[in-house]
């Protein structure tokens, strides 16, 4: 009756490569490889890393998290000033 579970589309791993896409994970692959590690789970942090999506670090969570922020204020200094021009001036 619901319609069942809707059909999720995992992406498959191997599209999940560092590259030069990712310069910080680039970085700590070229790290460990000097002291002769390798990090084979490194690919699960592609997507956190990529640069490609536009929403990395404090740069995307500011456009992300505060894109309301100015048409908000803006909004609530009118809805301020209409209400204090429409108030009585007594004081009880």
């Amino acid at each position: 009756m619901g319609g069942g579970v809707p059909h999720i589309k995992v992406p498959d791993w191997k599209s999940f490569v560092v590259g030069d896409h990712t310069p910080e994970l680039q970085k700590l692959q070229n790290q460990l490889a000097a002291k002769g590690l390798k990090d084979p789970w490194i690919r699960n942090e592609v997507w956190r890393y990529d640069t490609r999506l536009g929403t990395r670090g404090m740069k995307g969570l500011w456009r992300i998290a505060f894109r309301g922020f100015i048409p908000g204020v803006a909004v609530g200094a009118g809805f301020a000033a209409l209400s204090y021009m429409n108030a009585d001036d007594s004081h009880h």
